[in-house]
């Protein structure tokens, strides 16, 4: 199916999930869809783990936290949610509602400054052991507003979007999970990783091997 300008396609006979929504009606929205200019050297689910990892969120970005994510982070079939409200270093505030939805789509509602928008990254993998990542950011018109004006709040916020995923990259390039090495703050990222191990594997094309 097509949506937000993506392309998707569920590997096995019948989709486990449905492709998420944003908060308001799709026609109602401003939307911008592209690609991340580079690949990333890893698969999909390494990305998703960097949500749960909650640690990361405060040694690296530096957030300053105004809720526990740790308690707040809800896990069902085939998807988990982790509420993060927080002031960023820049000073921006963050009401987020990031979601892991299977092993390779990320999608988040939530406001900036108290402002509403959208945003998803979505991960094919093109060759083994690396991943394209494809992205839609939007957000609703304000009564009064113009298109140029909710145009520039879609900059404002991809740029704040970019900033937060450029800190990401450079620990991607290098990222390796070995068992045994998770801490007490780890539990959230180490649950994910259950969560992980017991997603149903599809193989459609199996019954066509020998």
């Amino acid at each position: 199916m097509e949506r937000y300008g993506i392309v998707f396609a569920f590997n096995g006979r019948e989709p486990r999930f449905s492709i998420p929504d944003f908060d308001h009606p799709e026609a109602s929205l401003m939307l911008r869809s592209g690609t991340f200019p580079d690949r990333f050297l890893v698969d999909p689910w390494v990305i998703c783990a960097n949500t749960p990892d909650l640690l990361h969120i405060t040694e690296l970005h530096r957030f300053d936290m105004h809720n526990d994510p740790y308690e707040d982070a809800t896990w069902q079939d085939y998807s988990a949610t982790f509420p993060i409200h927080a002031t960023t270093p820049a000073g921006p505030v963050l009401d987020i509602r990031p979601e892991i939805h299977g092993t390779n789509l990320f999608h988040q509602n939530g406001t900036v400054d108290g402002r509403w928008f959208g945003w998803s990254t979505w991960m094919g993998i093109p060759t083994p052991g690396e991943s394209a990542v494809f992205y839609t950011i939007c957000a609703q018109p304000e009564p009064g507003e113009t298109p140029e004006q909710t145009a520039e709040f879609l900059d404002y916020v991809l740029k704040l979007e970019m900033s937060i995923a450029s800190e990401d990259v450079p620990i991607f390039a290098s990222m390796r999970y070995t068992p045994g090495n998770l801490t007490r703050g780890d539990r959230v990222l180490a649950r994910f990783f259950e969560y992980l191990r017991t997603f149903p594997r599809s193989h459609p094309s199996a019954d066509f091997l020998k």
